[in-house]
């Protein structure tokens, strides 16, 4: 299985999985939450469109977060 990591401003690892099958799945690694797959991708171009659309989401689900490596120190 290849595997292809994105790191990204969300707080995530995202790493694409070529599979046995041919198609492709995504790995989705969040702090403190579980890690997840979203399966069912027929390229590697389309999982990869599909990472940057959840990142899109993912940072306006909440526009006040600090995104990751530039958090508030506080003081």
């Amino acid at each position: 299985m290849a595997r292809v990591p994105y790191l990204g401003m969300t707080d995530a690892i995202y790493r694409i999985v070529h599979r046995q099958d041919d198609s492709f799945a995504v790995e989705i690694a969040r702090t403190g939450a579980l890690a997840q797959t979203a399966a069912g991708f027929t390229t590697e171009a389309e999982a990869s469109n599909w990472i940057a659309q959840d990142k899109r989401l993912w940072d306006a689900a909440d526009p006040f977060r600090a995104p990751a490596g530039r958090r508030w120190r506080g003081g």
